[in-house]
Parts: structure tokens; sequence; C-alpha cells
């Protein structure tokens, strides 16, 4: 866990929480899908929690501001710490008021763009006690720019989800990816449809649909190659799909991710990365021939990933932050 503290800042310290913990985990829950939900579960099963939710997006579409305000402000009367997870749309004032009350906590799973478009998101952050970013790069975006300091947490997967199969399963596609479509996804799937023989799967908004997560680890399984292409390069910062992937038992080749080490995975011991349409035919080429040295990867990115790459070890992170250190708010 590495933290981005500037050496200069004016704040308000705040003091370290201690067992036991009612914790309030805001976010969006009305899809089933999300991994607000997930990370509210790690909290729930946690020893010395005892965790609730507050859906900020059901309740931002059908009260106004004032009755929102006084609605959060009333859960975190009720409990000791909250964790917002999503919130692009509440009120800064409401976080304001609920931190005279609570303690708070901004858990960033998205990358610099999202705070940089959104007026909302950096002002609220400021009155947080801790913040994290999952992405290395992008704490360190944010912390210049509210300058406060912020933790680097990484996210999880959901290991009751992704995992192998049972039973040893057929592995009927070469290459598969599944995400949203975009202008260097499509670039990369344009380039490897026009190899002969190679079977190819992308999946995703733009591609075909939305693909449930119970779906994608199918596809995963019967993958010899998993792309993991996240958007934007940011230094220690992966999507949550690296971890899927290798929680799956699948062998992950994602675009090289900038200062890798960051999240403590090496290529070629973990993973196996490229930076060039060039290089990812050639790394293609050699893992299909290769299914020794494949596996021998994707076993050790499994064996990785549902020891340190889960929700529960990402809720565990974030408690450690709050009872370890001193909070810092403006």
């Amino acid at each position: 866990m590495n933290t981005v503290r500037p050496d200069i800042f004016k704040a308000i310290a705040t003091p370290k929480l201690i067992l036991p913990l009612k914790v309030c985990t805001v976010g969006a829950f009305q899809n089933k899908y999300s991994d607000n939900i997930r990370l509210f579960n790690a909290f729930k099963y946690t020893e010395g929690v005892k965790a609730n939710v507050f859906d900020y997006r059901a309740n931002v579409s059908k009260l106004n501001k004032l009755d929102f305000i006084e609605k959060f402000v009333k859960k975190a009367k009720e409990v000791d710490l909250m964790v917002i997870c999503k919130g692009n749309n509440i009120y800064p004032e409401a976080i304001k008021e609920a931190s005279k009350y609570t303690n708070l906590y901004y858990f960033m799973m998205d990358v610099s763009t999202h705070f940089k478009s959104s007026k909302n998101v950096v002002e609220f952050s400021k009155y947080c006690n801790y913040r994290s970013c999952t992405g290395f790069g992008v704490a360190l975006d944010l912390s210049n720019l509210i300058n406060l300091p912020v933790f680097h947490i990484i996210h999880g997967s959901d290991k009751n989800i992704f995992k192998p199969a049972r039973e040893k399963i057929v592995k009927d596609i070469d290459v598969s990816f599944v995400g949203g479509k975009d202008d260097e996804r499509m670039r990369i799937y344009n380039n490897l449809k026009e190899i002969n023989d190679l079977k190819i799967e992308f999946h995703g908004p733009g591609f075909d649909k939305y693909i449930p997560p119970k779906e994608v680890v199918n596809i995963y399984r019967r993958s010899k190659i998993v792309l993991n292409i996240s958007r934007g390069n940011y230094s220690g910062y992966t999507s949550i799909r690296l971890w899927n992937i290798m929680c799956s038992g699948a062998f992950a080749l994602t675009k090289k991710i900038k200062d890798i080490e960051l999240l403590d995975i090496k290529n070629g011991i973990h993973v196996e990365s490229f930076n060039t349409p060039q290089e990812l035919i050639a790394k293609i080429n050699y893992y299909l021939e290769n299914e020794k040295k494949r596996n021998l990867i994707a076993k050790n990115g499994h064996n990785f990933a549902i020891k340190e790459r889960t929700w529960k070890k990402t809720a565990e992170r974030i408690l450690s932050v709050v009872l370890e250190y001193e909070g810092y708010k403006i």
C-alpha cells in the first residue's frame, strides 16, 4: 500500500478509528452487478464491522437537494465510517455537513479524467478524512489537485464468481476481450480478425452487448489468451478486468502498464504484456505455441490474485488505513 502525501498541506488532523465499527458503503446498488455491492459484502463479512449501505443514486434521483442532504446526514450520524465508492452527483454540501458527525472515506475506482471533469468529486473529497485511488498515478493527480494525502489501494475481484471451472473445459477461443468498444480496442480487434485461423471473440457494449459477470467468466475459461486493454496510461493502474481474468485462472495478456511493480505483479511471471500492435501479434503467436509457459503464468497469476486481489482484501486495506493512520481534511 503506497501513500501519496504532499510535503505541505493545510488540513485538520482527525484521530484513528478503533474496532468495532459501523461502516456504511455509499454507492449505486440498483444494478445487481455493481462492484459497490461486492465491497459492501466484503465489509459485511469482516469481523468487528457492522455494515450497511446508502444508495446515493436512488436517493439523489427522487429527493430535492435539501431532503437529500438531510437524509444523508441522518445516515452519517448512525455510523462510524462512510465509505464513498460512487458519488458523482452527491452534493459537496452533503459531504461537508456529514463530516461533522462521522468519518468519511472516498474510495475512487476511476481514472483521472473522472475527477477532472467533475467538480463535485474534487470538492467533496476535500471534506473526507481519507481518500484513496486504485491507480498510483491517479492518486498523485488527485493529491496535487486538492493538496491532501491520498492512498493507493487497489480494487479486487469477486472470487466467488471469477474462478476456474471445476472440470476441465475445452479452450475453443484463441483470444478474447470483454469490455466497451473504443477506438484503441476496435483497432486491435480489426488487426486480429485479419489473421487467418485465429479464433477471436470481443464482447461488450459497442461490440455486441453488456455481458454479465457469470457469462464473462465462462468466456475467460474458454480462452487460451485473454486481453486486458485498460483506458489511459496511468502509473500503477489497471482496470478491475485484469484481476477478474487472473482470478478466473486465465492467461492475461495486458496492454503495457506503466510502473507495473506498483501493482505487485511482474511481466512473465503473473501476466504478459504488449506495447505495440506488432508486439501483441508476436506475443499471441508465441503463447499459442507455448502452452506450458502460458499455463504456468496463468497459474502464478491466479495464485497471486486469489490472495491479494479480492474485495475482501480491499476492504481489509481500507480498514487498515482508518485504524492505523490519522485522517486529514480541510
